[in-house]
């Protein structure tokens, strides 16, 4: 989070699952060209192996704009229920 000196841009929530026996982080990029897409996943998936764990997969809730994302995104984030409509075009 960039409130505790984090990434530029980024909101996120940690929340345990118990009933699943799994965490679940929600993130909001409220600035994509600070910190991208990748940069964000690549901080995570690195925390994640630092405590010994592993990203089971990545889901895309609301619309992306197109800029902000990037060829093999689908695999490299391992998106769960890629859907290309979530691909917002800016006309500009």
């Amino acid at each position: 989070r960039e409130i505790n000196k984090g990434l530029r841009g980024i909101r996120a929530i940690g929340v345990l699952l118990e009933s699943k026996k799994t965490a679940q982080i929600a993130i909001n990029i409220t600035n994509y060209k600070a910190t991208g897409v990748r940069q964000v996943f690549d901080a995570v998936k690195a925390l994640a192996d630092k405590s010994g764990t592993n990203i089971k997969n990545s889901e895309i809730i609301c619309l992306i704009p197109k800029e902000a994302t990037f060829p093999g995104m689908q695999k490299y984030l391992n998106l769960d229920q890629w859907d290309e409509k979530k691909i917002l075009e800016s006309h500009l």
